[in-house]
């Protein structure tokens, strides 16, 4: 019987050292969901290189999935000792697919090697893949088709899988990448018989946008708030637009909301410091809080040569008073995006990015924020989400781990 292995490696930096604890917080060290859907209909062992240090053993097929936390010279240099115990190697995930797609010069260095790349979404095209194996005939590339698909995994759930995002933000959506515009709606009914038999309590779905389909969404939740679940969702701007439709969320079980790029732009907080705008997205937030939902905020932001006091960013942004904080920063070089990773570092100056999370993330600020909550969310939305949340996200900030984790 063939043997094969799923692998998981981030930056260097982030791997795993024997006689030390991994890095980075528990909540965050799961395992990448295109893997745990690969397990519906292929059995193989999985090495998260986060947690493990790299066992070859008698496996003859590698699978190493590379999403925005892995790095080419990582992935080449962990490529070049697979590839020297002589094992097939296929790599795949957002990050090739994206090097396909955006950056093909650093393909180019891969194709030279004896591995495989695959281009989109692995289980649309794991089943030719494995063919190819037993005829022994294995490609240089894959290309899986652009169908939205969705296979079931026990702590997340999907029911429209397809990209929302903002244009500009596209290149760095798993979901474009994988499908460009196609759209899958999935049926409500097969929705619900999942929800119905997953063991656990707490489910993250992970649609971009919720509010993309209002009457789907509530018929989804207005049938499943009797499971007694509790949810993490993703929304945009528009689920403002619908103070009843936040009602359903509250009484269906929805602890977290994460608002996208399109609620809140950091350009318009540092050119202009509008009072009416902090208002009304302080209004926003705490209308979501009011309905004892806590509200993390997913922001992104080009950086420019140009100094920024991000220490007055910071206090903006503490005026509106949401719960979580994930920061994306990018790079603009001739009209394309590329994203960057500034961490933390002792001794920031105040017109370092990275300031905006170091000062959200400190102690103060963290206990600060504990502390008026009960009196908005309840108690037990604030120690068993609010808290365990906000310190992890601290620990992989002063871990040094970029976010999203």
């Amino acid at each position: 019987m063939k043997k094969f292995l799923f692998l998981y490696s981030p930056f260097s930096n982030l791997s795993y050292e024997e006689n030390f604890p991994p890095k980075g917080a528990n909540y965050f060290l799961k395992e990448k969901e295109e893997i745990l859907q690969i397990k519906n209909f292929l059995d193989f062992d999985y090495q998260d290189l986060r947690i493990r240090k790299l066992e070859l053993k008698d496996y003859e097929y590698i699978f190493l999935y590379c999403d925005f936390l892995s790095d080419f010279p990582t992935i080449n240099s962990l490529g070049e000792n697979i590839l020297n115990n002589k094992k097939k190697l296929f790599l795949f995930g957002p990050l090739i697919t994206h090097y396909f797609y955006y950056q093909p010069s650093l393909l180019e260095n891969l194709k030279e090697k004896d591995l495989s790349l695959i281009i989109g979404f692995l289980p649309n095209i794991l089943s030719k893949i494995l063919t190819d194996i037993n005829n022994q005939e294995i490609k240089k590339i894959y290309q899986a088709p652009l169908l939205p698909n969705y296979f079931p995994m026990d702590s997340q759930i999907s029911l429209i899988i397809g990209c929302y995002c903002l244009e500009e933000l596209k290149p760095f959506c798993k979901n474009f990448l994988y499908f460009k515009n196609n759209i899958k709606i999935r049926e409500i009914k097969e929705v619900i018989k999942e929800v119905s038999n997953k063991k656990r309590k707490l489910i993250e779905i992970d649609d971009e946008d919720i509010t993309r389909n209002f009457i789907y969404y509530s018929d989804f939740f207005s049938s499943v708030w009797r499971f007694r679940k509790h949810w993490i969702i993703k929304t945009s701007q528009n689920i403002f637009e619908n103070p009843k439709f936040i009602r359903l969320l509250a009484k269906a079980g929805v602890k977290v909301i994460y608002l996208n790029e399109s609620w809140l732009n950091l350009d318009n907080l540092i050119e202009k410091e509008n009072n009416k705008l902090i208002k009304e997205k302080r209004k926003e937030v705490k209308s979501l809080q009011k309905e004892k939902i806590l509200v993390g905020a997913k922001l992104s932001y080009i950086l420019k040569e140009r100094k920024i006091n991000f220490k007055k960013i910071f206090n903006i942004l503490r005026k509106i008073d949401f719960d979580f904080l994930e920061l994306r920063f990018f790079l603009l070089e001739n009209n394309q995006l590329y994203l960057t990773y500034p961490t933390y570092q002792p001794f920031l100056s105040e017109t370092s990015p990275v300031v905006l999370k170091r000062e959200f993330y400190s102690l103060r600020n963290i206990i600060y924020r504990l502390l008026k909550r009960p009196r908005r969310v309840g108690f037990y939305n604030t120690f068993f989400y609010s808290l365990p949340l906000n310190l992890a996200y601290r620990q992989n900030f002063l871990e040094g781990i970029p976010f999203p984790p």
